[in-house]
C-alpha cells in the first residue's frame, strides 16, 4: 500500500515537471514571435511589466496581477500601449477552494491631456463594474437609440457629453457597443483573452475612430471642454 502511494505521488510530480515543461516552451515560443511581429512594425516589446497591470484606476486593475507582452510605438500619428492583462480570483464554498485565472487584451492610447473619467460601452465586460467602482451616475446623451445602445458613466456629465457629440454618436451606433473608457490621460479599451499580434492594428483603429470623431475644443489648443 505504501508503495502505490509513493508511485501515485511520484507520478503527480512527473506530470507537473512535465506540464511546467510544456508551459515554458510555449512562453518562449510566444515571446519570440511577440519580440518578431514588434521588430517587423518597428515597436518596442517588453515581456513583463506588472506596474502596468494596476497603472489605472477601475477593473481589471484594481485586481492587480500581471502584465506580459507589452508592445508600444505610434501608430496612425498616435502613442500606444498593448499587452496582455492577467490576475487570479479564488472561492470558497465552505468545502473547496477554487481558483480562477482572467486574462484580458488591453489596449491604451494616450490622450492630448488628463480629462474626467468617462467609461462607454454595452453591460459588457466592466460596463458597470467600472462605474460601480467609481460611483458614477448615468450619462443620456439625448439620442435615444444611442441610449439605449450603450451605457455611459462620467463622473463629469457635462464633459460626457460634449465628447459624445453627433458625429460621434452616429459612428458608434453603426460599430455597435464595444467597451473603452478614459482614465486620466488614456484611453483604454479592453477584451477578454490573450493580446494577439494580428488583431493590434484593428484594435487600435477602432479606438483612433473614436478619437478623431472628438469635437477638438475639449483638447488643449482649443477652448476648453464644451459645457
Amino acid at each position: 500500500m505504501e508503495i502505490m502511494i509513493v508511485v501515485g505521488m511520484v507520478a503527480i510530480v512527473l506530470v507537473g515537471i512535465v506540464a511546467f515543461a510544456v508551459s515554458q516552451h510555449a512562453r518562449q515560443e510566444r515571446i519570440s514571435a511577440m519580440r518578431a511581429f514588434a521588430d517587423k512594425q518597428r515597436w518596442d516589446y517588453v515581456e513583463q511589466d506588472d506596474s502596468y497591470a494596476k497603472k489605472w484606476p477601475g477593473p481589471p486593475f484594481s485586481n492587480g496581477g500581471t502584465a506580459q507582452d507589452l508592445i508600444s510605438g505610434e501608430h496612425r500619428g498616435r502613442r500606444f500601449l498593448a499587452f496582455t492583462h492577467t490576475y487570479t480570483t479564488s472561492s470558497y464554498n465552505g468545502t473547496t477552494t477554487t481558483t480562477q485565472t482572467h486574462v484580458h487584451a488591453v489596449h491604451t492610447l494616450t490622450l492630448p491631456e488628463r480629462v474626467p473619467m468617462l467609461s462607454v460601452g454595452a453591460e459588457g465586460i466592466f460596463g458597470g463594474k467600472v462605474a460601480e467602482a467609481f460611483g458614477f451616475a448615468r450619462v443620456d446623451v439625448g439620442d435615444s437609440d444611442f441610449d439605449e445602445m450603450f451605457k455611459v458613466k462620467s463622473e463629469d456629465p457635462a464633459f460626457a457629453r460634449a465628447v459624445l457629440g453627433a458625429k460621434l454618436v452616429e459612428h458608434l451606433k453603426s460599430t455597435g457597443p464595444w467597451e473603452w473608457r478614459f482614465a486620466d490621460d488614456t484611453m483604454i479599451s479592453i477584451d477578454k483573452g490573450k493580446l494577439e499580434p494580428e488583431t493590434i492594428t484593428a484594435h487600435l483603429d477602432r479606438m483612433i475612430e473614436v478619437l478623431d470623431r472628438v469635437d477638438e475644443r475639449i483638447w488643449p489648443g482649443g477652448q476648453g471642454h464644451l459645457r
